[in-house]
Parts: C-alpha cells; sequence; structure tokens
C-alpha cells in the first residue's frame, strides 16, 4: 500500500475522507455503551453490536455524510456506518481502518494480535456476495486515521 489522498463529496462539498473520521464526535455515546477499562474485544463487540442494531441501513451511492449527520439521522450505508464505526474504535484506541473495494466498505479492527471483520452490511442478499472467499482480502483503499492507503499493483513481467 502506498499514500493515496482521497477525496469524496459530501452535501457541503467535496472534502478529504480523513476529514469524516471525527473520534471526539462519538465519546459522548461511547461512555454509555462500552463500560471504561473493558477489554478490546469486548469493546469491538460492543460497538459493532450497537451500530448494527441502532442505526438502519440505507444504501445512498452517491454521498459521504459526516458522523454527525449519521448521528441525527439514525441510519447510513456502508460508508457512513462504516465510518461511525471506524471512529467509534478509534475513539477507544482500537486499532481500526475503513477499507474499500468493489464499490463497497467495511470496518477491520486489530486487537490481541487479531484482525477482525465488521460487516455494517446486514442485508441478507448482499452476504453472501461479502461472504465469498477473498472478499475481504486485499482491500482497493484503506482509510486510516491518520491516511489513506491505496494498493500497490504488481509489476508483471514482461516476455523477453
Amino acid at each position: 500500500y502506498a499514500v493515496y489522498p482521497i477525496i469524496v463529496d459530501t452535501v457541503s462539498g467535496s472534502r478529504n475522507i480523513l476529514t469524516l473520521i471525527d473520534p471526539e464526535a462519538v465519546k459522548p455515546l461511547m461512555e454509555t455503551i462500552v463500560p471504561a477499562g473493558a477489554p478490546p474485544d469486548h469493546v469491538v463487540r460492543r460497538c459493532y453490536r450497537y451500530v448494527v442494531t441502532h442505526f438502519r441501513y440505507l444504501p445512498s451511492p452517491h454521498l459521504w455524510p459526516t458522523i454527525q449527520q449519521t448521528l441525527e439521522q439514525r441510519s447510513g450505508d456502508c460508508k457512513g456506518l462504516s465510518l461511525l464505526l471506524m471512529s467509534m474504535l478509534t475513539a477507544a484506541d482500537i486499532d481500526a481502518s475503513a477499507e474499500i473495494s468493489n464499490g463497497h466498505m467495511w470496518v477491520r479492527a486489530a486487537f490481541n494480535g487479531t484482525i477482525t471483520i465488521l460487516e455494517t452490511d446486514q442485508t441478507p442478499e448482499r452476504q453472501a456476495i461479502y461472504h465469498s472467499p477473498g472478499f475481504y482480502d486485499r482491500p482497493l483503499l484503506r482509510v486510516t486515521p491518520n491516511q489513506t492507503l491505496r494498493r500497490i499493483r504488481k509489476n508483471k513481467k514482461l516476455p523477453h
């Protein structure tokens, strides 16, 4: 992966995707759903369960919402819900990134030496696609709290 800026369209215009990650905006929420001192696996499980049970999944392919918009609307698509979940995990000091491939976004969390994929789209028809072998492997784009990365294509050897 190499550093690669990602600019997205929001209601207020185009902006860097990193400006949509907002751990500060979710801190009050985090205090209500995760007990202080909870182990990382508990934090990840509670945050994930909260997002998929308290927010309605509504596909919206064009605009990227802010965390505030997602919280106010109590709904979002893979982009809005993944960035919300990533912001929550980041607020709890969990190593998290939002990953993008095939026009879809999900969250990757790393803790206790393990990697966990967190899928916010619970639609049964699309779950079959997401759970196909290799779907979550090697995403095209990775969004961390500090930088955005793009997968580097390996050079193919040319015949002599």
